[in-house]
């Protein structure tokens, strides 16, 4: 049922069979399609369910499934388990985590049975407990109500008691986390996986606005896989046959990644300054609406002297430094001043592209406060293929928009740049067709 799953969904994407399936699973929050593994979830129900049946409040549900229990193991001669062999509820079992079964022939279906292989495919160690917790004989299981299954699961920073209530969640937990660290472990599909610096609480509405045009959704998807045709890529695959390099530029270091056809490539300069001025107009009216009527916008301009109230003899303050932010709000009234700088970055490098823009107009920031201003900083971040740095969200909110209006213009601003990283990708192709 796994396969069959992939099979579909990498056909409706246009995958090929060498890309990764851990995508496919995740969440639509995590920057999956939102998949759902028939495996995992029929795995997690089911034990679930015969955990609660062996734990059950109800006496009567209780000593029939544990007498069940008992009779099914009797009948097919299981030995309880020594002191230091491998067991189930008590019971032996092998090195392979089959139950030693000593009855030939006998093949008759068993609920118990499967519990067992779910636990052993799940890495679920069953025991019988007391209310301390401490181990108990298998002879006194069955009437007691004091005594309970325990549930255990090891992880990698030691062994987890795995609540009864709560399995079937857990389970489905452990299950996407170990496909999500698979993922971001691949080098080049991988890349982009839960990025930690973005918020993907934004990041990720492409994937579940059903507006968008599937166009869009499977670009987006193939592009942070890495799996679109580039000639990176097929220099990879096919290294007799193709080189890695950008045939528009001259020099042979350019190669022809992602990053450097969505951000780095002179021949779209163009669509790169287009995608960012939609960007700072989305942004820009938004943050108009909410400032008052005395507030004064500047966008796309260079921050002159006589924008403020000053007494500085030093016309030249302005000069020799970074000045041209994408907008500017002045509040003469306040004495203050919110400057707003916007980037749209290759998604892997937004945290260098955030602290590059801090950076660069910090000394802009201290002429200003020089002048008698208190002025403060924004930078706003976006991927070119969709992701939303995380720390954008509180500067929105620092600059006057309520938390619901900026992830909701953050959401959209992530789809305007996935979709003029689309049309850049598409101007590529007619340079390659």
């Amino acid at each position: 049922m796994t396969n069959k799953t992939v099979s579909l969904v990498r056909k409706w994407l246009g995958l090929n069979t060498h890309s990764t399936r851990d995508i496919i699973f995740q969440a639509r929050g995590d920057g999956g399609p939102g998949v759902p593994n028939i495996e995992w979830v029929y795995t997690a129900t089911r034990t679930n369910h015969l955990l609660k049946m062996l734990n059950c409040d109800d006496v009567t549900v209780r000593e029939m499934a544990r007498e069940s229990l008992l009779l099914h193991m009797q009948r097919r001669k299981i030995p309880p388990a020594k002191e230091n062999e491998r067991q189930f509820l008590g019971f032996k079992i092998k090195d392979n985590g089959k139950l030693d079964i000593r009855t030939a022939g006998f093949g008759v279906r068993s609920d118990w049975m499967d519990l067992n292989d779910l636990c052993h495919r799940s890495g679920i160690n069953l025991k019988w407990a007391g209310p301390d917790g401490t181990p108990v004989a298998l002879n006194s299981v069955v009437m007691d109500p004091l005594i309970n299954v325990c549930a255990t699961f090891e992880q990698e920073d030691g062994q987890h008691e795995l609540s009864i209530k709560t399995a079937r969640a857990t389970m489905l937990r452990m299950k996407v986390e170990e496909s999500a660290q698979h993922w971001t472990s691949l080098s080049l599909q991988g890349k982009l996986a839960l990025l930690p610096f973005a918020n993907h609480s934004v990041s990720h509405s492409i994937l579940s606005n059903t507006t968008i045009g599937e166009d869009v959704l499977i670009f987006c998807i193939k592009a942070r896989l890495q799996v679109l045709p580039k000639k990176y890529n097929l220099a990879i695959c096919y290294p007799s046959q193709h080189n890695p390099h950008c045939i528009l530029h001259p020099t042979p270091d350019n190669k022809e990644t992602m990053a450097h056809i969505l951000n780095g490539c002179s021949f779209y300069k163009g669509l790169y300054i287009a995608r960012h001025d939609r960007l700072v107009d989305l942004v820009s009216q938004e943050l108009r609406q909410v400032q008052d009527r005395t507030t004064h916008m500047y966008k796309h301009s260079t921050v002159k002297l006589n924008w403020f109230d000053h007494n500085c003899t030093d016309n030249n303050i302005l000069y020799n430094i970074p000045n041209t932010p994408d907008i500017v709000f002045i509040n003469q009234a306040r004495k203050s001043v919110t400057i707003f700088e916007i980037g749209c970055a290759f998604d892997l490098y937004m945290d260098t592209c955030f602290t590059s823009k801090f950076m660069k107009y910090q000394p802009l920031v201290e002429c200003i406060t020089a002048l008698g201003y208190n002025c403060q900083l924004i930078i706003v971040v976006f991927g070119s293929l969709g992701h939303v740095h995380k720390l954008v969200l509180r500067g929105l909110q620092m600059g006057g928009l309520q938390k619901a209006d900026a992830k909701r213009v953050l959401k959209f601003c992530s789809v305007s740049a996935t979709i003029g990283s689309l049309h850049i990708w598409k101007r590529r192709c007619v340079v390659y067709p």
